[in-house]
């Protein structure tokens, strides 16, 4: 594009009558046009925030929170520049200098985060949990019914009370090798402990026959 300006251009061949005055060179010279904004290097100039130096600071405390990912299609600002707003908050509205700000801003932050990561990992735990127990339910309760719809409901208790007392046999057989290997194990180096039996108490002795016969006619009454 030619950086000639069109009013002189136009005026020139007016004077050296190549052409007529245009009908548009009055009202374009009642209304010239504004003069041209040249910034440096002709780029647009850097748009800055207040929150800007409290963000850099931060960054340079924390570098780890540059390498978090921001959703483009969310309206919710990174943790650093809401860090930044907050302290930047703090300052304008508390009066507080921006070392206290900063502190007051990062214990606030720290209690956020930390109940977050106690609720997400609640929640996430109990999440799947109920998630693995619903669907194991929903193919339990499917394979129940056709297992009933084709041998009916009668075949399907007595097969129940089988498999319950099977696990229940099980469960004796597991909780006896488990006694038995407690018995067994012993730590390396013990000495071994012999257990007597308690040997029987010796019966007391019986009086005589005689003294037993006398005792008894002295009770009988006369």
């Amino acid at each position: 594009m030619s950086k000639r300006s069109i009013v002189q251009y136009t005026q020139a061949l007016v004077a050296a009558g190549v052409m007529e005055t245009p009908s548009w060179m009055a009202a374009l010279l009642r209304t010239p046009p504004l003069p041209p904004v040249r910034t440096k290097k002709s780029k647009p100039p850097k748009i800055t925030f207040p929150e800007d130096e409290l963000l850099l600071a931060y960054y340079r405390k924390h570098p780890e929170a540059r390498l978090e990912p921001i959703d483009l299609a969310s309206f919710e600002p990174p943790t650093g520049r809401r860090f930044a707003l907050r302290q930047l908050e703090l300052m304008q509205h508390k009066g507080l200098g921006k070392r206290s700000a900063a502190v007051q801003a990062e214990r606030e932050f720290a209690e956020q985060r930390m109940q977050a990561d106690a609720a997400a990992g609640r929640s996430g735990r109990q999440s799947i949990i109920d998630q693995i127990q619903a669907e194991e339910e929903q193919h339990l309760q499917q394979a129940l019914r056709q297992y009933a719809n084709k041998h009916g409901a009668t075949v399907v208790r007595q097969h129940a009370l089988e498999l319950s007392q099977q696990q229940h046999l099980q469960r004796q057989r597991s909780q006896q090798q488990q006694d038995t290997q407690l018995r067994t194990q012993r730590p390396q180096g013990a000495p071994q402990v012999q257990v007597q039996q308690a040997q029987p108490r010796p019966a007391a002795p019986q009086a005589p026959k005689r003294a037993q016969a006398a005792s008894a006619a002295a009770a009988k009454p006369k």
